[in-house]
């Protein structure tokens, strides 16, 4: 069987086109074509001069004109860059945010820096969502939805690289208590079983912090710190924070490095002596909050000469 050619289009130029839709295209531009128009670049200005007072947009308004942003005063070279710009610019207060992931527009919320005790309609909302999620009418939107295997085990090796590191904190679930803290609950039985009234909570709640040990009767808190809390920054600066927050809701705060513990033991037993005995327990908290603060320093310079040396 014979081949059949394939009929290829030609332009006037000698151009040649493997369609039609090509061939016209090229139309518009090639001046050796016989239909050729140039095109006109301006034409959305010319088309707004001869439609003017057909469409309500373009009437009682010359888009070609320049014209300054009322909020920042930013000139722009015609009408519609004008209005583009000020829905966007960043002193409007009512300006409009793009977000650039799935070519969304996202207005400021009307809710923005209110809460259900300050504004009514924010109450309202809340309570109107949490009743259609209870009588099941409403899904939220996390329900039903879990990470891959393949997230999940990303999740989980960043999250060793950075302990490691010392740059990511650990929220420790802990259905039990600490060996630290059994040997310091069996001092407590063995050493001062002859006081009576020695009232104790472990895991205590404050606020979104649980304290090791609360001894309601001296309004006291112990702390027991085992050697990770003086092994990064990050560690430190979290205690830090355990501290103000403890001390914001006026609890005394004792801590105990077991490190230091283990090794004079016999002080430890007798300094907690006179705290039970009331002996100036404000006095004896300062001295400790001294003796913390020191060894935090130290933990710090030895961070610092490791980066230094390393």
């Amino acid at each position: 069987m014979e081949k059949i050619k394939e009929h290829k289009l030609v332009c006037e130029c000698g151009r040649t086109f493997k369609n039609s839709q090509a061939l016209f295209g090229h139309y518009s531009h090639c001046e050796k074509h016989l239909g050729h128009k140039p095109i006109k670049r301006n034409f959305l200005a010319e088309w707004a001069k001869n439609h003017k007072g057909k469409n309500k947009k373009y009437k009682d308004k010359n888009y070609n004109e320049s014209g300054n942003c009322r909020y920042c005063g930013k000139e722009c070279k015609n009408q519609n860059s004008l209005k583009q710009h000020e829905i966007r610019c960043k002193e409007n207060p009512n300006r409009i945010i793009i977000i650039n992931k799935g070519n969304t527009i996202s207005h400021t919320a009307w809710n923005k820096g209110l809460t259900k005790e300050t504004d009514e309609r924010v109450k309202k909302n809340g309570e109107t969502l949490s009743k259609r999620i209870k009588e099941g009418k409403t899904t939220p939107s996390f329900k039903g939805k879990h990470h891959s295997k393949s997230t999940r085990d990303c999740m989980s090796n960043k999250a060793k690289e950075g302990i490691k590191n010392g740059t990511h904190y650990v929220w420790q679930i802990r259905n039990g208590h600490s060996y630290p803290e059994k040997l310091f609950i069996e001092m407590l039985k063995d050493k001062f079983n002859y006081i009576e009234n020695i009232n104790y909570e472990t895991e205590y709640k404050i606020n979104t912090k649980f304290a090791d040990f609360y001894f309601k009767n001296l309004n006291l808190i112990i702390e027991i710190d085992g050697t990770q809390h003086y092994k990064t920054k990050n560690d430190i600066y979290s205690d830090i924070k355990r501290d103000n927050l403890f001390k914001k809701e006026k609890y005394n705060i004792i801590r105990i490095p077991w490190d230091n513990y283990k090794k004079n033991t016999d002080f430890w037993i007798g300094f907690i002596n006179k705290i039970f005995s009331n002996d100036n327990l404000i006095e004896l908290c300062r001295i400790n909050r001294k003796f913390i603060e020191h060894k935090r320093k130290l933990t710090f310079n030895k961070i610092n000469i490791i980066k230094t040396t390393g």
